[in-house]
This record gives structure tokens, C-alpha cells and sequence, in this order.
């Protein structure tokens, strides 16, 4: 088990400061455009559109309960939360849904200790920060 890299706080600036840009970022294995539109502070959500214009929002909640989980396995492949009880002891979700592949993605643009394989799997890959 990894020590997380940074606070829930930190990582709220991370993806703040990532969203601020406005940059797009890619899924990890189809290669689907997510782009950052909007960010709800009192709410803590990032809006983002998919490349067919549908817009979703990323609860940070959600994000940093991903982010924790990922720092206690130390890695995710990348169908893991397709399982309904691991999606369900996670998030608290009956199924894997959007946003869930843009989670995904956004991941390792928020702690460079994050790495996505290519077949779209998240891995730590500095454990242990001493």
C-alpha cells in the first residue's frame, strides 16, 4: 500500500489548475476527447464535453475516493471497476458509468507519480515518498 502523494485538498488544486487551461485530454485506450469547460467550486465539479458534445461532470468526491483506492492497490487494471461489487465498494454504484473512463484519464494528469499503460491500466509508480 502506497502513501498517497497528495491531500484531498492538493489534488483539488491539481484539477483545478488542470481544468483552468482548458486542454483537452484523451481516454486511455479509444482515444475519445474529453474537454474541460466548466468548474463548480462550491460543488467541487468539473464539467467536461465529450468529443460528440455531451457534457458530464466529474464529481470530485467520486474522483478522490478513485484516487485513494488507487493509492491502496497500488494498481487498477483497466476493467476492474466493470465488476459491479468493486465499482459498488468504491464509488457506492450499482454499475460503471460515465464518467468513469474520463476518471480514468484524468488520473495521471493530476499526480505525475500516476502511469497508464497502454492498455489502460493505472499504476503508482513511485510508492513510497519518505
Amino acid at each position: 500500500m502506497a502513501t498517497q502523494r497528495y491531500s484531498r485538498d492538493d489534488l483539488w488544486r491539481n484539477a483545478v489548475e488542470f481544468w483552468i487551461k482548458k486542454e483537452p485530454f484523451y481516454s486511455l485506450v479509444c482515444e475519445k476527447r474529453y474537454q474541460p469547460i466548466e468548474i463548480n467550486h462550491s460543488d467541487q465539479k468539473l464539467k467536461f464535453r465529450y468529443e460528440r458534445g455531451n457534457p458530464y461532470s466529474i464529481i470530485f468526491n467520486h474522483l478522490y475516493k478513485f484516487y485513494e483506492y488507487l493509492y491502496s492497490q497500488e494498481e487498477i487494471k483497466r476493467n476492474y471497476f466493470r465488476n459491479e461489487e468493486n465499482c459498488k465498494h468504491v464509488f457506492g454504484w450499482k454499475c460503471w458509468h460515465a464518467p468513469g473512463a474520463a476518471m480514468y484519464a484524468l488520473l495521471p494528469h493530476l499526480d505525475d507519480n500516476i502511469r497508464a499503460s497502454t492498455q489502460g491500466d493505472l499504476s503508482i509508480t513511485n510508492p513510497s515518498f519518505d
